[in-house]
């Protein structure tokens, strides 16, 4: 007996919805435009190795860049004058986003005023979803804040005084 995949089968639709999210994708005005990708240089990062762990919760490691501050000149000692990157840490949780289109059937499919129904399905699909990303991105970054930070002494926006500046280590430390 031949060992097939029907149609119908779970792994041949999760190859279909792969490349449908590839083609979604293409058609996001972030991922357009090259506003996401890989490297820690972009604006979004998108984290490939979600899609190989398993879980709900996936924690990911921060690197901050260096304070411009540091370092020492010509050819003084470095000892002494090393410094420690500051780390964070982030939980994302993961979530199934999906829709669907339920056609009339097959019989319906061969009626010529439905030529190409499942076409048309597929690609209302890639646009919901484009919409469905570029929103989401949209939300997130209109999202309120969790933390405040101040120049000087200050910790709320009442106790600001005219010599509180914000440095260029307090501003590495907001992309943070």
């Amino acid at each position: 007996m031949d060992w097939t995949f029907a149609t119908g089968n779970a792994l041949t639709r999760k190859a279909w919805a792969k490349k449908w999210w590839m083609e979604a994708k293409v058609e996001s005005y972030f991922y357009a435009n090259g506003f996401v990708g890989t490297s820690a240089q972009n604006i979004i990062v998108e984290f490939p190795d979600l899609e190989k762990d398993q879980g709900d919760v996936i924690y990911l490691g921060e690197l901050m860049q260096l304070d411009e501050g540091g370092g020492v000149a010509n050819d003084a000692t470095m000892e002494g004058f090393e410094v420690a990157p500051d780390t964070y840490d982030d939980a994302i949780t993961l979530t199934q986003i999906r829709n669907a289109i339920r056609t009339g059937g097959r019989e319906s499919e061969m009626r010529p005023s439905d030529n190409g129904i499942r076409a048309y399905a597929k690609e209302l699909l890639q646009v919901w979803m484009a919409a469905k990303i570029d929103q989401d991105i949209f939300t997130a970054l209109g999202d309120s804040c969790t933390k405040g930070i101040y120049g000087g002494d200050a910790t709320t926006t009442a106790t600001i005084e005219a010599g509180d500046y914000m440095t260029l280590s307090l501003i590495s430390k907001c992309v943070a």
